[in-house]
């Protein structure tokens, strides 16, 4: 073993990877697709037990969102790269659920790209979703192996996904999982960086932190791990040199554009709150969403972070101890690189939310600080393990699985996702009659709706109509109602103008009670014109009550399809009617 000052002397180690290269790349390969595999089967054993198999893509508000993105994106590349501007326009106009400009755009390339090569379908993304979370888990256990062996960097692997946030992230289709995905990337590029002080190491930490921000923009977060990693390792020389600088032109280059783009869009949609506010409760109360997240693996991942630091500075403690216990801090000084970098993620995550500018706290936003607790958990289980010697280390492993035993109690929960009953709608509706739909719903069941039609229709042909844009007037988060129809007849009236072939009620979640009260008495009110085909009560294979109305007046149907988006387009941007 090196002697521990050769840790301390601020150098490259060239030699640690070059080792790594000439006797593990097949070992690690063969490991990669075991973790990769393991990974992929919790998720899907995940999904089964959450009944995501037979439910729509519509159980949180933003879900629908991304999916219907991901679908818009596939549909552009197939259409070979037409004119982005007027394709998005046509597609929202049919399909009103493109959460582009909000959310950069990496996640729904990434998901359009899959859908356009293993199909487009509702198992094709439930498959996506779980390649996703395989690839994060399969990179923690990677990381996790470099220090602590393959066997603990599979149980990492493994503990992280059945963790409830990230069941959550691997049962729905949100951008939070691969976010973490490419923040744990970047800090592992940001590690070798450190250890190598190569500038193409430098470059490639630029190029993935460039595109977690165009993941999420809470990859912003990403910023602060440099310098906290600095302060930590105390290479403070790094700041003489080119190479961090270059990485950030990167950043600045390829991320920054699109966050300005989404801070405009989110301060427009009123979700950017005044600078300063809420502080106090977003430090206490992202603190208690990880221990409630992780429990204390969490506190034992900080403890570790806290000891690495000091014990790798006051080496004169080295004299006073054991044999057994001043190799383990030797070991733990030689690998002060990756702890540092999983410590300053951990904290960048925590610090960054605390002071972000959006609604919280939010346990999504903490997802990105487990992968690195876990790591530093493992970390202090073999220190530890080191330095009670081989005959006494099971006693550490024994006190690691107790403390993994003592989570917290819904820290193993799998979030049960109900099958709405709107994609059993949407298969009635798919017929080419129904050229234009008026669905009445909350923003997730409608989102449901609309990703359900979807994926059944030759894209983009049948057009739908959000009841709380046509009914009435509503901004992203708003909380007072403001009605654009007043009385049953002006309702007809509307429906008649568009004109609209089918309504979709979502009876036990609707958009606006008041919207869905008038839209009831209008088509009850005209049973000569609009006749209720369908009727779906609450069962235990539908948790919402849906109704479909058909208009069964004659009238031309000669329209063409961009003169129904014109007249669609027309009556949706009138004030008045």
């Amino acid at each position: 073993m090196p002697e521990p000052q050769e840790f301390l002397q601020d150098k490259p180690l060239e030699v640690k990877y070059a080792n790594a290269r000439a006797g593990g790349s097949r070992s690690a390969i063969i490991w990669a697709i075991i973790y990769f595999l393991a990974s992929v089967a919790v998720i899907l054993e995940g999904q089964y037990k959450s009944g995501v198999f037979t439910a729509e893509l519509a159980h949180f508000p933003d879900e629908p969102a991304h999916a219907m993105t991901a679908i818009f994106f596939r549909d552009y590349f197939a259409a070979l790269f037409p004119s982005p501007m007027v394709f998005a326009h046509n597609y929202y106009l049919h399909y009103p659920k493109i959460a582009i400009g909000i959310w950069p755009p990496f996640f729904y390339i990434l998901g359009g790209t899959w859908l356009l090569l293993f199909g487009n379908s509702h198992a094709s993304f439930l498959l996506f979703i779980a390649t996703m979370g395989g690839a994060l888990g399969a990179t923690l256990s990677m990381f996790v192996r470099r220090l602590a062996g393959p066997w603990l960097g599979l149980l990492s692997g493994l503990l992280l996904l059945c963790l409830r946030p990230v069941r959550f992230g691997t049962t729905t289709m949100l951008v939070d999982t691969t976010m973490t995905l490419m923040c744990l990337l970047a800090t592992l590029a940001l590690v070798r960086y450190f250890d190598t002080e190569r500038l193409r190491d430098a470059i490639l930490f630029g190029v993935l932190t460039a595109l977690a921000m165009l993941t999420k923009g809470n990859a912003n977060e990403l910023v602060l791990v440099v310098p906290f990693m600095i302060v930590v390792t105390g290479r403070y020389r790094l700041l003489m040199k080119r190479d961090l600088y270059l990485a950030a032109v990167v950043v600045a280059v390829l991320g920054l554009p699109w966050q300005y783009l989404s801070l405009r869009m989110l301060n427009n949609a009123s979700l950017i709150q005044p600078a300063g506010s809420g502080v106090a409760a977003n430090a206490s109360g992202y603190l208690k969403i990880l221990f409630e997240q992780l429990g204390y693996v969490s506190l034992a991942g900080a403890a570790v972070f806290a000891a690495s630091w000091i014990l790798c500075r006051k080496r004169a403690l080295q004299n006073q101890t054991s044999e057994s216990l001043s190799g383990a801090i030797d070991w733990l000084c030689e690998h002060e690189t990756e702890i540092a970098g999983a410590g300053s993620l951990a904290v960048a995550v925590y610090v960054f939310h605390v002071f972000a500018p959006v609604p919280g706290p939010d346990g999504r936003y903490m997802m990105g600080a487990l992968p690195p607790l876990i790591f530093l958990f493992c970390a202090g289980i073999t220190f530890l393990a080191r330095s009670a010697g081989p005959r006494r280390s099971v006693v550490v492993y024994i006190a690691a699985a107790l403390l993994l035993l003592a989570m917290p109690a819904n820290a193993w929960k799998i979030a049960q996702h109900d099958h709405l009953g709107m994609d059993t709608v949407a298969g009635i509706l798919r017929d080419p009659s129904n050229r234009v739909i008026l669905v009445d719903a909350d923003a997730t069941a409608e989102g449901g709706f609309i990703v359900s039609l979807a994926l059944l229709d030759h894209r983009p042909e049948q057009i739908v109509i959000r009841s709380t844009k046509l009914m009435s007037d509503n901004p992203w988060t708003a909380t007072v109602y403001r009605p654009r129809l007043t009385d049953p007849q002006q309702v007809r009236d509307v429906l008649d103008r568009v004109p609209v072939d089918a309504v979709v009620l979502d009876l036990t979640n609707p958009g606006w009670q008041q919207d869905s009260a008038l839209l009831l008495r209008a088509l009850r009110g005209d049973t000569q014109n609009w006749r209720l085909t369908n009727d779906f009560p609450v069962s235990p294979a539908n948790s919402h009550h849906l109704q479909i109305f058909r208009n069964v007046r004659p009238r031309d149907r000669s329209a063409t399809d961009a003169q129904l988006v014109a007249q669609v387009e027309k009556i949706l941007s009138m004030r008045r009617y």
